[in-house]
């Protein structure tokens, strides 16, 4: 059987240590346990809720993702929406106003600096795998970072804010047609 999840490209062993080839395949299944046990076991609610509070964490946004595929249960959804209310508690809403949106105009003036001229396609696929490699690890680099963030910290907390606004699309993007329309606008 580890023959077969080893040529599936799906386990790996690094040093003696089995892990998941891609994380996401960890995502899925941490999801697909707690969303199946945690309305038997209330450690398993425990730990959803910490992943919440913790959403400013890769691993925790992204297993929060997944168990919002795995269930329809309201609860979760309940406890998405009061971290979200917790977190712009103190926000005022946008009006999208040209005061609000004035960061969009400095961007679209950037625009024509951002784009490639024609290039080599061989040297931009080798440039593109060296910076994919230098991004993987300073991914890592930050991703261990921010772990070592309290959820307090002013960084967590915006990041939090990015994963959870990433996570009610997720939600409204995939789940339209599955979950109550009350419940998709609330959290919208």
């Amino acid at each position: 059987m580890l023959r077969v999840l080893f040529d599936s490209n799906i386990l790996r062993d690094r040093n003696g240590r089995l892990s998941f080839k891609y994380r996401y395949i960890y995502y899925f299944y941490a999801a697909k346990y707690l969303a199946d046990n945690f309305t038997q076991n209330e450690s398993s609610k425990g730990e959803i809720k910490s992943l919440i509070e913790n959403l400013h964490k890769e691993d925790c946004s992204n297993i929060i993702i997944f168990i919002t595929h795995h269930t329809k249960n309201e609860w979760i959804f309940d406890e998405i929406q009061y971290c979200m209310m917790e977190m712009f508690e103190d926000s005022k809403e946008a009006q999208l106003n040209t005061e609000d949106l004035g960061f969009m105009t400095e961007f679209m003036n950037a625009i024509p600096q951002l784009v490639l001229e024609q290039r080599e396609i061989a040297e931009e696929r080798r440039t593109a795998n060296i910076n994919k490699d230098v991004a993987e690890n300073i991914e890592n680099e930050l991703d261990a970072k921010v772990n070592k963030l309290d959820p307090a910290d002013i960084l967590a907390r915006t990041m939090k804010s990015f994963k959870a606004i990433e996570l009610i699309g997720q939600i409204a993007r995939n789940r339209y047609g599955s979950l109550q329309k009350d419940l998709l606008i609330s959290m919208l």
